[in-house]
């Protein structure tokens, strides 16, 4: 059976997962930082690094006082996005 080759995107991002910056995964697979960045921005790692953290994050954080703004530049998502995960959250009471 052969072994299955990771495209160098699929590498970035397990490297991402695994905590290396942007700068370090670049130095690894040759590309240089912004390559990288755009790799994240467009394959949406931070929510699939862990899905189920960011909208219970969001929760959190709002149930502390911060502005959606605030909560959404933490995170690094929309504010939208941040409405729609707290939206999420109350429909699953």
């Amino acid at each position: 059976m052969a072994k299955k080759t990771h495209t160098i995107r699929e590498r970035a991002f397990n490297y991402h997962v695994k905590g290396l910056t942007f700068s370090e995964i670049a130095k690894l697979l040759d590309l240089s930082p912004r390559t990288v960045e755009r790799y994240s921005q467009v394959d949406e790692w931070k929510a699939k690094a862990n899905p189920v953290a960011l909208p219970q994050r969001a929760k959190e954080l709002r149930e502390r006082g911060f502005s959606f703004a605030t909560i959404a530049q933490m995170i690094g998502v929309s504010k939208s996005t941040i409405f729609n995960y707290l939206k999420g959250l109350e429909g699953n009471k």
